[in-house]
């Protein structure tokens, strides 16, 4: 079954399934055909070890090859986001999900599945955001850059822990998992790559509760070149210095209100964090 999200409708998720479920497990697609049909099957081995219900969707950022036919051959619910954007795809698939717990993944055939128990034990034990760290559990040769590895991840992460003291280890992480509720606390904006940092941004400011799985990352399946994660660094260097001027005090939550070029932002955030709806803008129009 095929939904479509669009970031200005009111989607309904209880429309889409007819009950709720525990976990939805969220793969983000671009012609992806090649490894998605390995992704979803060890997804479906993932639920069933951990004896839960729940379910498949593949958040589809306008695919033309055959990568919807194979989801809905292997019974995963098809979300088509028609915004383009890595962040717009994962705001349209949340939207949409049914389960009080999420994990949110790419569908290349990286990052390993069969993880997901790892992730739905720590949220199940009070978690509201679990990071997958790709550093305690293998990044096996030729997945990513040597430069990545060595100097642009560790660079981020060293950051999150300087201007927000982020606990997170991997903060480029993309296999990830969170409760659904503490997601809308975060009110994440950001339609692009930077969608990945502001969500930990977001959740080290709120205080949430994070914590950290190891996971690993392989060579990824596709026949085309990989995308460049870490071509984004302005884009997140911008989100960190709009924010490195945030306190992270203890000092009691207060209410932010500010409108920005018509866009009006209501969050409760540590006192003090005057600048973090900055990383809550409108996209630029196209």
């Amino acid at each position: 079954m095929a939904t479509t999200f669009t970031p200005d409708s009111d989607f309904q998720p209880a429309a889409a399934v007819s009950e709720a479920v525990d976990l939805s497990r969220i793969m983000l697609c671009l012609n992806e055909a090649e490894r998605l049909e390995t992704c979803i099957r060890e997804a479906q081995q993932g639920l069933r070890d951990t004896q839960v219900s729940g379910e498949i969707m593949i958040a589809d950022n306008g695919s033309t090859h055959s990568s919807l036919e194979i989801a809905e051959r292997l019974g995963a619910r098809v979300v088509n986001v028609k915004a383009k954007g890595y962040g717009n795809a994962l705001l349209g698939g949340i939207a949409a999900a049914s389960g009080k717990y999420v994990v949110m993944g790419d569908a290349d055939d990286s990052y390993d599945f069969g993880h997901i128990p790892r992730f739905l034990g720590s949220l199940r034990d009070g978690a509201d955001l679990v990071m997958g760290n790709r550093l305690r559990g293998g990044i096996q040769k030729d997945a990513m850059p040597h430069w990545h590895q060595y100097f642009g991840n560790p660079a981020l992460d060293r950051i999150g822990r300087l201007s927000f003291k982020s606990p997170v280890g991997d903060i480029d992480c993309e296999l990830r998992g969170f409760r659904k509720d503490a997601y809308e606390s975060m009110g994440l904006r950001t339609t692009g790559m930077e969608f990945a940092t502001e969500m930990v941004v977001k959740a080290t400011l709120l205080k949430l509760r994070i914590a950290e799985v190891p996971t690993t990352l392989s060579p990824h399946g596709r026949s085309r070149p990989a995308p460049a994660h870490l071509a984004r660094c302005p884009s997140l260097i911008s989100t960190w210095g709009s924010s490195v001027r945030c306190e992270t005090s203890e000092r009691e939550p207060h209410r932010t209100t500010r409108r920005r070029k018509g866009l009006s932002v209501h969050r409760t955030l540590p006192r003090g964090c005057g600048h973090v709806p900055a990383l809550i803008r409108r996209p630029r129009e196209m």
